[in-house]
């Protein structure tokens, strides 16, 4: 699969946020690279919040993804760059917004 970006695993025991082979399956995002709507879909059992930060750890905004539910993201106020979506759950994900 391409422009689908893939969820990591962060715990205290493998240091922060690392890819491997812990995955964490409960949401689809994509596309990525994004220009203006991200989609998240939920295949997850319960509700998370997901946070958007900038690369330096600034936190934009917060995402809240119902159990079952696809999401779309406005992402056309952001700069090009890179930035990370972290889950309540410990899970990450990279994405590049490109205009």
């Amino acid at each position: 699969l391409t422009n689908y970006a893939s969820i990591v695993m962060a715990s205290p025991q493998n240091g922060g946020l690392k890819k491997g082979s812990e995955r964490l399956e409960n949401f689809v995002i994509y596309p990525n690279p994004v220009e203006s709507r991200l989609v998240i879909k939920s295949n997850s059992l319960k509700d998370e919040t997901l946070k958007l930060y900038t690369i330096h750890g600034q936190l934009l905004q917060e995402i809240s993804v119902k159990a079952g539910e696809e999401k779309q993201v406005d992402m056309s106020n952001r700069s090009s760059g890179a930035y990370l979506l972290v889950g309540e759950s410990g899970g990450a994900s990279k994405l590049i917004v490109n205009r």
